[in-house]
C-alpha cells in the first residue's frame, strides 16, 4: 500500500532508468524511507483493511454475477422470449 502512494512513487521517480521499458533498481526500492507504526497498531490496522478488502471482493464478485445475469437475460428481453409483468410498485 505504501508503494501505491503518490509521494512514495514521486520520491522514487527520478530514479527511473528509461530504456525500451522503465527499471527502477531493487536497491533504490530497498534504499526508500518509510515511517511504520508500532506493532500493536499495525496489527489492528491490518484486522480493519482485512474486513474492507473482503468486501472489496465480495463486491467484485457480486457484480460480475449480476453483469452475467444481465448479459444473459437482456438479449431475450429484446427478443420477446422473456416478458415481464408490469406491476404497480409503491415505494
Amino acid at each position: 500500500m505504501l508503494m501505491r502512494q503518490p509521494e512514495f512513487q514521486t520520491s522514487l521517480h527520478f530514479d527511473i532508468v528509461h530504456a525500451v521499458q522503465a527499471n527502477l533498481a531493487l536497491g533504490k526500492i530497498a534504499a526508500a524511507r518509510a515511517v511504520f507504526p508500532p506493532s500493536e497498531v499495525g496489527i489492528k490496522l491490518a484486522e480493519v483493511l482485512v474486513r474492507i478488502i473482503e468486501r472489496i471482493w465480495q463486491n467484485h464478485r457480486e457484480s460480475r454475477s449480476l453483469a452475467t445475469l444481465r448479459d444473459t437475460l437482456l438479449p431475450k428481453l429484446l427478443s420477446g422470449e422473456l416478458s415481464v409483468a408490469q406491476t404497480s410498485c409503491k415505494l
